[in-house]
């Protein structure tokens, strides 16, 4: 059974559900953390219009202050006295650099140098995203939930800790030792500044970069896939003040570059560069498959790990012992990165499957019928149940496919 499917208004991006804007947009009354209409038209004319309507803000309250989620889980500074508008986190040592889009019916994204959606800004509220690694660059909720924040406190202007060439040279040093222990890999980092002499402050900015390479890398090794591309490719980094931000591979050498006159947007984010490693570094294929880049491993092992849940939470509710495997051979690499296989996989067919075990004869039915559930890709979404129990279902990435897949198995069983 196939279907083009592309009747559907809301889809499915990797780890929940991503609908139109409009469908979320704001109707309470206003609450502390506002921002004036002036600052909202500026944001949406780009970064000139943005420094314009930061200078013609009234007060420093709407310009800088402390917010936190209405829930009390997120709290971090938000500072829009220069360009670009500056947010950082409570307990980390990070400052993103934030970057306006414009929005639906008048509101506007603060998008991160990777791509990452961080706050939605009206003239009503602030409203904060939470960041998955999996899906990095799409707006989205995860269980629905996005968080509106209130400021409630003041804040100082955000700004890099200061630091001497020594101290940034200890840091190099540093890293070098801590990325050599955590790899079990010889990874050396260099400092490359020789435009700046000794008593510049713009050390400062190349040791915040060192900064940022050593929180990407904390997460690149956290995982087993990360240790062996870092060993398999990887020998040295290089902080190198190039005048802009940026970060290659070549012989096995990650050069991050930056401009160290100007802290923060002059060196590429901690998420930047850990994108950028995860697309650089390859690790070779299974079972004679092509080399695949890191980032496009990991998706697909970090889906088949959420998957094993999911075939689990299935079982429970039919009482029954079904597998489930993706099928990962016929989805690009850009695919891989924008959608979630995984979650349309439960989400469709294992999502159709529990319904129908919501009564003994559906229970019997799956239990009589359905060994095996494997989930792939397809231009038109299609599902077939064969005679030895395999269930295989086929996603086109744009349409909600529990409906199609529950109906295919009440005329199935």
């Amino acid at each position: 059974m196939t279907d083009s499917g592309n009747g559907e208004t809301s889809q499915r991006r990797r780890r929940g559900w991503y609908f139109e804007i409009a469908a979320v947009t704001r109707t309470a009354a206003p609450k502390p953390g506002v921002i004036t209409r002036g600052l909202l038209a500026a944001f949406a004319i780009g970064l000139g219009g943005y420094g314009a309507g930061v200078a013609a803000e009234r007060g420093p309250a709407l310009r800088i202050g402390h917010y936190s989620t209405v829930d009390g889980s997120v709290g971090f500074v938000f500072d829009r006295l220069g360009t670009p508008a500056k947010l950082r986190f409570d307990g980390s040592e990070e400052i993103l650099a934030l970057t306006p889009q414009p929005a639906s019916r008048g509101s506007v994204w603060m998008v991160r140098d990777d791509g990452r959606y961080v706050l939605r800004v009206t003239d009503r509220d602030i409203t904060l995203y939470p960041s998955f690694e999996s899906r990095p660059t799409i707006p989205y909720f995860t269980d629905g939930r996005d968080l509106d924040v209130v400021r409630d406190n003041v804040a100082d202007a955000l700004a890099i800790a200061p630091a001497t060439r020594a101290a940034a040279y200890g840091s190099a040093i540093a890293l070098g030792e801590d990325l050599t222990r955590e790899s079990a890999a010889t990874v050396g980092v260099v400092v490359d500044a020789k435009r700046l002499d000794d008593s510049s402050p713009a050390w400062s900015a190349v040791a915040d970069a060192l900064k940022m390479a050593g929180i990407a890398f904390k997460e690149v090794l956290a995982d087993p896939l990360g240790r062996r591309a870092v060993a398999s490719d990887l020998d040295r980094i290089v902080i190198r003040d190039g005048g802009h931000a940026a970060v290659t591979l070549a012989d096995r050498a990650l050069t991050i570059e930056i401009d160290a006159a100007t802290p923060v947007v002059g060196r590429p984010s901690s998420g930047r560069i850990k994108a950028a490693v995860g697309d650089l570094l390859v690790l070779p294929g299974e079972d004679g498959a092509a080399p695949q880049s890191l980032r496009i491993r990991q998706l697909e092992a970090h889906g088949d790990e959420k998957l094993i849940g999911h075939a689990d939470s299935t079982n429970k509710t039919c009482d029954t012992n079904l597998t489930a495997k993706l099928d990962w051979s016929d989805i690009s690499s850009a695919d891989i990165i924008m959608w979630d296989l995984e979650g349309y996989c439960n989400g469709g067919a294992l999502g159709a499957i529990r319904q129908v075990c919501t009564d003994k004869a559906g229970k019997d039915a799956v239990k009589m019928r359905i060994k095996r559930v494997t989930c792939g890709f397809a231009a038109q979404r299609a599902i077939s149940l064969d005679d030895g129990g395999t269930l295989t279902y086929k996603t086109n990435f744009h349409s909600a496919d529990i409906d199609f897949v529950l109906e295919y198995l009440q005329n199935r069983l």
